[in-house]
């Protein structure tokens, strides 16, 4: 029987957020799966994926921000603490950047209801934020 231990450090609970690479290697597969997933069922059916957006712009759009830009945060998380001989960051830092990508996305999905502004400040919030957290490393 597994017991759950209150005394392991949060980084080990939060295994996910134990190095850089994890949640956003996983957020790109996961993102990009979905992705696919969506553009196929909105071919088949005809159906928009955003209502304001065509689907074409929507794909080079989701492609930069959903898939390439956590696949790079992978990588610089990965790659940076090995270069500099740093011990890299884990845990709750790592959980904050990945709930600053996960912002972006769900804002796109509301782009009807949700302020240019907004979605803008959503989007492009997170690589200064992870520009901010590579000096730490």
């Amino acid at each position: 029987m597994v017991t759950r231990d209150s005394s392991i450090p949060v980084s080990r609970r939060l295994t996910p957020f134990a190095y850089g690479f994890r949640p956003f290697f996983l957020a790109a597969f996961l993102y990009a799966f979905i992705g696919i997933v969506a553009w196929l069922v909105a071919r088949q059916t005809g159906a928009s994926l955003l209502p304001t957006l065509p689907p074409q712009l929507w794909h080079g759009h989701e492609m930069l921000f959903g898939f390439i830009v956590p696949a790079i945060a992978g990588f610089l998380l990965t790659a940076v603490p090995s270069w500099t001989g740093h011990k890299g960051f884990a845990g709750w830092p790592l959980v904050v950047l990945a709930l600053l990508w996960l912002a972006g996305r769900v804002a796109f999905l509301f782009t009807s209801s949700v302020s240019l502004n907004v979605l803008a400040i959503a989007e492009l919030v997170f690589l200064p934020a992870l520009a901010a957290f590579l000096p730490t490393l």
